[in-house]
């Protein structure tokens, strides 16, 4: 009985996050750049964890029934969403390989033309050398605050996480039989969140052979800025 249960969360909370959205889109995209793929896999999956856990409590009826709160949610969101389609727009119009810094990635360079061209090996250096000290762009790769911030921001100022995740799995949540039943549900649709961001992270460096050239960019960047906007409509205008 239970194992029902369990199995109905994972299909349930697969099924809502597997859709193209805005933090798959984000994690995509630091999973093919190699830029704090774990971190952002972790803050995603953290988020998702607590908004069901958020639902399956009596939370997700007082967020449903409080206009006021989803109404201020949806303006926010929206908002958020229109800007980071902006920066999609912006970062599409000015396209290039494979961030060389990107930690594993292979190194490009853009031609002219717009193709993606090896960079010429760095000369070798003698043991004697003293080591140079680390440039602006190597500080930046240090950095995690940004997208630290990115996927918290989009894991939790969302909208459609809040009304997917904490209303509509909690009300499907409180259905389940006794209290038991609840938790193994919520247990199920965690699982699912578990697996999907992790496979989301970690597999997308599979496709960076494909994102060495700047119109494989274009077009990824192309269809996060049509994302983030489609998504921020439908909260202004549902």
């Amino acid at each position: 009985m239970l194992s029902s249960v369990f199995f109905k969360g994972i299909g349930l909370g697969g099924s809502l996050i597997i859709a193209i959205g805005a933090q798959n889109a984000f994690l995509l995209k630091q999973g093919l750049q190699g830029r704090h793929v774990l971190l952002c896999a972790a803050v995603c999956m953290g988020c998702d964890i607590l908004l069901i856990g958020l639902g399956v409590s009596s939370v997700g009826r007082v967020v449903a029934s409080n206009a006021a709160l989803l109404g201020l949610i949806r303006v926010a969101g929206a908002l958020f969403l229109f800007e980071y389609g902006r920066r999609a727009v912006w970062a599409a119009w000015r396209p290039s390989g494979l961030d060389p810094l990107a930690p594993g990635a292979a190194t490009f360079a853009t031609a002219p033309s717009g193709a993606a061209v090896s960079a010429p090996a760095p000369l070798a250096v003698s043991a004697k050398a003293p080591a140079a000290a680390p440039g602006p762009a190597s500080a930046a790769l240090t950095r995690r605050g940004p997208a630290l911030r990115t996927a918290l921001a989009l894991s939790l100022l969302n909208p459609h996480a809040w009304l997917d995740t904490v209303v509509l799995l909690g009300a499907i949540g409180a259905q389940q039989p006794g209290e038991t039943g609840r938790y193994v549900f919520a247990a199920g649709a965690m699982s699912a969140s578990l697996l999907w961001f992790s496979c989301l992270g970690l597999g997308a460096r599979l496709l960076a052979p494909l994102f060495a050239l700047p119109h494989a960019w274009r077009v990824l960047d192309g269809l996060i800025a049509a994302t983030m906007w489609g998504i921020a409509l439908s909260l202004v205008w549902p």
